[in-house]
């Protein structure tokens, strides 16, 4: 295990080289499987009074024009659901909204739920993919849809689907 610490305030774990704040080099020979680098845990001291709502961020923040430090951006791991055999996580990515002046707060943009469905612009995503507002493609949209039942037409820039 190699470890360094340089004099311009840099860590390596894994290289002796580090090339920005936080390096992790992680050199093997195994390239049949993902390998965790990083790790993060949120264990509670009392786990039995735990019934969901545990989460674990990631916060980006910066500093101003006027040197205020500023969250810019959270992705979040949450576990709904903490009972033992029915443990449901969510994984969520957040941006800044505009600064009240106050160091700016974060509004959830995308969920992906436990059961793998989407949401952007909703926390409770119905679907696969659930978009709440509207999707613009700025150039051609190649949709490919098996419809088996409903029968879908074009209707002067609409797409129909009916029964």
């Amino acid at each position: 295990a190699v470890m360094a610490w340089t004099n311009s305030g840099m860590v390596g774990i894994g290289t002796t080289r580090p090339a920005s704040k936080l390096h992790i080099n992680n050199s093997d020979s195994e390239n049949t499987s993902a390998t965790n680098i990083l790790t993060l845990d949120h264990v509670l001291k009392n786990p039995v009074n735990s019934s969901g709502g545990i989460w674990l961020s990631i916060l980006f923040r910066a500093s101003d024009n006027a040197s205020q430090t500023y969250s810019i951006a959270n992705i979040s791991a949450i576990l709904v659901n903490a009972t033992n055999g029915s443990q449901t996580g969510i994984l969520t990515f957040s941006t800044a909204l505009p600064d009240a002046g106050d160091g700016g707060h974060l509004k959830e943009r995308i969920r992906i739920d436990g059961n793998g469905s989407v949401g952007i612009g909703t926390t409770k995503p119905t679907q696969k993919l659930e978009v709440a507002g509207n999707i613009y493609v700025n150039n051609t949209l190649n949709a490919f849809i098996n419809l088996s039942g409903p029968s879908m037409m074009k209707s002067g820039n609409d797409i129909v689907i009916s029964d």
